[in-house]
């Protein structure tokens, strides 16, 4: 317990006591202390790394100067289904297309299997390591759960290079979508 006397001041005023239970004060503040740090610690967990995909204009190279073709995996959620693809360079190597089931959900069962057969398709970096970038892109009117259940399929298979793109991105699948429709 601790407390403040003040003598009361000089016209006769009454004295000033106030006591104060530290010890209740301590506790809430210990209390407090540890709820800040958990939640501070789930934050952390539940955080996915993203990137978001710029479009940049490369400079004229020479035919010699040439980098070697990039292989990424593009993926795209509509409200039909996914389409995605291996594009290598700016040539589209394979395509697919998966529908939606007839209760309405997304397919992840398949495309856990499409996407693990892709990256065995696709080239190991220069350590060893399974390919890990994927491009995904949301098409209007696709819900939010859509969106993370994918997410979370790609983060299954440690596709943790997760970039997220827009409809510009991806404009050969998007023909490939209308043209399967």
């Amino acid at each position: 317990m601790a407390g403040v006397s003040v003598p009361g001041s000089g016209g006769g005023g009454r004295s000033f006591d106030v006591n104060v239970n530290l010890t209740a004060f301590v506790d809430m503040m210990s209390c407090l202390l540890a709820f800040l740090m958990l939640t501070a610690i789930w934050n952390k967990m539940a955080k996915i790394d993203i990137e978001q995909v710029i479009p940049k204009v490369a400079p004229r190279q020479n035919d010699k100067d040439k980098p070697p073709k990039v292989s990424k995996i593009q993926l795209v959620v509509d409200q039909a289904g996914y389409v995605f693809n291996i594009k290598e360079g700016d040539t589209d190597r394979e395509i697919a297309v998966l529908r939606r089931k007839p209760d309405g959900k997304l397919p992840t069962k398949e495309l856990t299997e499409a996407l693990s057969k892709m990256q065995a398709v696709l080239p190991k970096d220069e350590k060893g390591n399974k390919h890990k970038a994927v491009l995904l892109v949301g098409r209007d009117r696709v819900r939010y759960d859509d969106i993370v259940s994918t997410m979370d399929v790609c983060i299954g298979l440690q596709l943790t290079g997760i970039s997220l793109g827009t409809d510009d991105a991806v404009p050969s699948l998007l023909a490939e979508l209308r043209k399967r429709s």
